[in-house]
């Protein structure tokens, strides 16, 4: 078994994301009594959270970017930009369906009520 190399450790450390950094250091407290002091629960924990990485959305969803915009779009303005807007952010997924006339005009009803409490 070779050493660790700690430069690697530390590098590594210095780019994880903030919410990986809280993971990973909650994981290893809450695991301390573990024998291997919770290196390997916290290790675990980190490669969980990047496993999801493509399923939790980065960004905000369409609706909840335009509120926060704080710009009005009547609902005649706000189909064409969210049916674009949507596949722009959703059609690379093999699964992709376009938003059905429901969703769009849910997607509305949020967007208005955020709207209004973003400002």
């Amino acid at each position: 078994m070779t050493e660790p190399n700690f430069n690697e450790i530390e590098a590594e450390w210095e780019f994880l994301t903030p919410m990986e950094t809280t993971l990973w250091a909650m994981t290893l407290a809450l695991h301390a009594a573990d024998s291997d002091g919770g290196l390997r629960a916290a290790d675990e924990a980190l490669a969980k959270l990047r496993s999801l990485a493509g399923v939790r959305s980065r960004r905000a969803n369409p609706e909840d970017e335009a509120a926060e915009s704080n710009i009005y779009l009547t609902y005649e303005e706000f189909l064409p930009w969210y049916t674009v807007e949507h596949r722009i952010r959703y059609g690379r997924d093999a699964a992709y369906m376009k938003p059905t006339p429901e969703q769009v005009v849910d997607a509305y009803k949020h967007y208005s009520f955020s709207r209004e409490s973003f400002y």
